[in-house]
């Protein structure tokens, strides 16, 4: 029998359920076999909580990974193992913990809050001594403990990443060359997740896993760092790292990062080593939408990274938000304006605004002059993405403001997804 067997949980609200493998509950269980514990990954993609009970290896303990939108289908595994094995013990962790006064424990033995690799062996152990706690909390002193994560993983590293139809077949893979963002966005919980530090790999140790997916196969990375280009020194050294990979394997990338953290020179240089796509948080051409969200960024700034991302060969995907606090009856107006003049960005990835727990807006919405509907503080109703396997996906706001009518917010939200889908420039991955 296994000590701990980690489980990637289906995802059935996306498009592509297996455009990513795990690499967070990757790096925990490789945490767990680093210290000599007897481990596996199982792969759940495409199969229903009973099925995935039925098929996973008997264990000891089981590791589930769940984000706050994973929640409902976190349950239901839960109970399917429990229902199997009733002296099994299933650990539950990832950014989940944000939500744990909305957690049914009941089919939980244990909640782990924060980064757990380096922890993860005492807390197998006390499973093997049958001495869990409740609740675990960790922190992770050192964010290279575990390198390369992806020895465990022995499926497809990854989907299509990138929207150039040259990539649809390659095999990609997702990377952190840095954890957390200092930033408040009320939409966002990566604040409370790190507490406002961002913390740098270091540079051999990141490199010893690009070059073991590069000899694996993998020829797109997508850096999932919140905001890759936070510090300048960090990205000029990953660039003269990564652009050998770029020349002998052509190898090439894809960052997220501010409209408000780069330059022309620094996106040439991101360019020459590969960088072919970038990811960049526009959310809104309305600058009071921006300020109430407090993104801490201007329109302009958006307008000039956009326009110097096209200048530097960079395609440019515009990471959208429509139903946000702040939308008043110019908003939709500005962003129309924005999403019909085609020469300004290359592809859209829009989400409706969601309150989700441990963000701004879920402790004190009314300082941002809303409500949080009673559908948005059930866990099983919060999915902000509009598009799924069976198509397009209808969503009421999950928001009322204090100053537009709910009626024309709801209005404001399909009318965006509508245009954005008429240009044909959409994203539904």
């Amino acid at each position: 029998m296994l000590d701990l067997v980690g489980i990637n949980l289906p995802h059935p609200y996306l498009v592509t359920p297996s455009a990513q493998a795990p690499l967070g509950l990757l790096y925990v269980m490789q945490g767990a076999k680093k210290v000599g514990f007897n481990v596996s990954v199982f792969d759940g993609t495409g199969k229903s909580p009973s099925e995935l009970a039925k098929e996973v290896p008997s264990s000891v303990a089981y590791g589930i990974s769940a984000t706050v939108v994973d929640y409902p289908m976190a349950l239901s595994v839960a109970k399917c193992l429990k229902a199997k094995n009733p002296k099994c013990k299933i650990l539950l962790g990832g950014p989940i913990h944000t939500a744990i006064d909305y957690i049914d424990m009941t089919w939980f033995d244990s909640l782990i809050i924060g980064e757990a690799e380096e922890e993860i062996g005492n807390i197998v152990q006390d499973c093997v001594d049958n001495k869990l706690s409740r609740i675990y909390k960790c922190s992770c002193s050192n964010i290279d403990y575990v390198h390369p994560a992806y020895g465990l993983w022995k499926g497809p590293l990854g989907g299509k990443v990138l929207a150039d139809e040259k990539y649809a077949n390659a095999e990609s893979s997702v990377i952190l060359t840095s954890r957390g963002c200092p930033y408040s966005c009320v939409f966002c919980c990566a604040k409370t997740l790190c507490d406002g530090k961002v913390r740098f790999r270091n540079t051999d140790f990141l490199f010893e896993e690009i070059d073991y997916l590069a000899r694996r196969g993998v020829r797109v990375l997508r850096l999932s760092d919140e905001n890759f280009t936070t510090s300048k020194k960090h990205v000029y050294e990953f660039c003269e790292r990564i652009r050998p990979y770029y020349e002998k394997y052509e190898l090439v990338w894809r960052p997220s990062f501010r409209v408000d953290s780069s330059d022309l020179e620094m996106l040439k240089v991101m360019r020459a080593s590969g960088c072919v796509e970038a990811s960049i948080g526009i959310e809104s051409t309305d600058q009071t939408v921006l300020d109430t969200i407090q993104k801490k960024t201007t329109v302009e700034q958006g307008t000039k990274a956009l326009q110097e991302l096209k200048e530097a060969g960079i395609f440019r995907r515009v990471l959208f938000m429509t139903g946000c606090p702040g939308t008043n009856h110019q908003t939709l107006l500005k962003n129309a304006r924005f999403i019909l003049d085609e020469t300004k960005y290359d592809i859209i990835s829009i989400t409706v605004f969601t309150p989700l727990p441990g963000t701004p807006i879920w402790d004190n919405p009314a300082k941002f002059r809303c409500s949080i509907l009673e559908h948005a503080r059930r866990l099983e109703n919060l999915c902000f993405y509009f598009f799924s396997p069976e198509g397009t996906r209808e969503i009421e706001p999950f928001i009322s403001l204090w100053d537009f009518p709910y009626e024309d917010l709801k209005l404001e939200v399909n009318t965006t997804r509508g245009l954005i889908q008429a240009v044909g420039k959409v994203n539904k991955g």
